[in-house]
């Protein structure tokens, strides 16, 4: 996959009950950093559905297929114009549902990439009066040329949220003034150890509020104080479970 191809697919509207009825996509399997220590080690999106959806991103040949900018553009505004007639004055887009922004086999995100999608996100809210609310999530180190690059999306408004394990990891990121979520394999233990860090920590609210979704939550599309925790899910969870684990020191 050539690094200037977004190798990607939209999708305008979604039944997905955590999600809620927002935009979604997918990006090529070539765009998860080698560092994410859940790649092939039970990462939620190798599950059939998820990962059914996500083959299509290397795929030419599907109607939803994107290979650049100007054809994100184009299929970017034909969703928001969906929700926008629906009432919404903020439509959430979550770039995303599996696949990353690195560049191919490396742990750097892909600078061209990112703008690509910020200014896609801009171009079309501006051009339809339309408040979106743009987020994605990385497991791209840790490093100062990547937190530049997050902090220039996040003046731009949209929001990349760094994907930890650890608590060390959390910090790193928030001394940036950059947004930090968490996969725990016991969310109430993780809100402690933050807590004692000076650090505030809260459960995804989908995974602990009956008829919660990210549409109604939109914290992970806010730049915020409060570290998102997700608590291990997929259907290779008890192997994402064990590598966790493995990371934080809790078993050897």
């Amino acid at each position: 996959m050539k690094v200037s191809n977004l190798a990607m697919i939209l999708i305008p509207e979604s039944t997905n009950v955590k999600t809620g009825n927002i935009i979604q996509s997918y990006s090529h399997r070539a765009t998860c950093p080698n560092r994410c220590p859940l790649k092939g080690n039970g990462c939620y999106a190798d599950s059939y559905y998820t990962s059914r959806q996500w083959d299509r991103c290397e795929n030419e040949g599907d109607k939803r297929y994107i290979a650049n900018g100007q054809g994100l553009m184009l299929n970017l505004m034909s969703a928001v114009a969906i929700h926008a007639k629906n009432g919404e004055d903020s439509v959430l887009f979550r770039h995303n549902i599996a696949g990353d922004i690195a560049i191919q086999n490396s742990d750097m995100i892909d600078g061209e990439r990112l703008s690509t999608i910020v200014e896609a996100c801009n171009k079309v809210s501006s051009t339809l009066d339309v408040n979106i609310l743009g987020y994605t999530y990385t497991h791209c180190s840790l490093s100062m040329q990547n937190f530049k690059k997050v902090q220039e999306a996040q003046a731009k408004g949209f929001t990349v949220n760094f994907s930890c394990e650890t608590i060390e990891e959390v910090k790193e990121v928030k001394r940036m003034d950059c947004n930090a979520v968490m996969t725990s394999v016991n969310p109430d233990e993780t809100i402690k150890a933050l807590k004692d860090d000076g650090l505030k920590g809260l459960q995804c609210p989908a995974q602990t509020i009956k008829g919660m979704n990210c549409k109604k939550c939109k914290l992970c599309a806010r730049n915020r104080d409060a570290v998102i925790i997700f608590a291990v899910h997929g259907k290779d969870s008890n192997k994402a479970k064990k590598v966790i684990m493995l990371k934080t020191g809790k078993i050897s």
